[in-house]
């Protein structure tokens, strides 16, 4: 019963593989759709020669298929070296080749009226989630990355912070002096830089904030 290994898994990716919440979550979501599609009358190799066949015939993206199969590899792996499953066919996980496709730019004017509009709504603590979106737009920070910082990790002499993103890999950003005298300006505490009421800001509030 594969079902009742998701969660030591879990604990895998977090405590051995350092990843985000996020890229967890995206895994326990990929693992339980091939559970959904696991038919339980076939074997462990069938199935997995049939999901993937079925992922292929959806209209879904090379790169959404990578990553299901990846996870759905990941894992089957991490249960052969724990030896709870044997005689596994990883040949049959093979990826398909990423369409890439060349990022269109949003040009300065567009992104000066998309502050302008933010700056004209009646969102409450609207001025913290703008300079969460602002410093996201100078220092090309994800939105995960941007919410994580505390006041330590920002140098007001280097005008620099520090930023630790996926795998706990660590860089310097750097800000202009006028958008840190701004986030100095709506300091309250010493914990996040971005914070209501003391408790951190979530990505789905900002979300929120983007979609009002």
């Amino acid at each position: 019963n594969l079902e009742n290994y998701i969660d030591i898994f879990k604990e895998f990716l977090f405590s051995e593989k350092n990843l985000s919440q996020n890229s967890i979550n995206n895994y326990l979501i990929d693992l339980k759709q091939f559970l959904i599609f696991f038919k339980r009358n076939e074997n462990l190799n069938e199935n997995i020669e049939n999901y993937i066949s079925s992922l292929r015939k959806n209209n879904i993206s090379n790169a959404t298929i990578n990553r299901k199969i990846s996870s759905l590899k990941n894992f089957l792996k991490f249960l052969q070296s724990e030896k709870i499953i044997r005689n596994i066919n990883l040949d049959i996980f093979e990826s398909l080749n990423n369409s890439k496709k060349i990022p269109k730019a949003i040009s300065k004017s567009e992104i000066n009226k998309i502050f302008d509009s933010l700056s004209r709504s009646d969102f409450t603590n609207k001025n913290i989630y703008i300079s969460i979106l602002r410093l996201m737009f100078i220092s090309g920070l994800r939105v995960s990355e941007a919410l994580a910082l505390k006041w330590p990790d920002l140098s007001k002499v280097d005008m620099t912070i520090n930023v630790y993103g996926k795998g706990s890999k660590e860089r310097k950003s750097y800000l202009t002096r006028e958008f840190i005298d701004v986030l100095y300006s709506q300091k309250k505490d010493d914990g996040f830089i971005f914070n209501v009421k003391g408790k951190k800001i979530s990505v789905r509030s900002v979300n929120q904030f983007l979609e009002r």
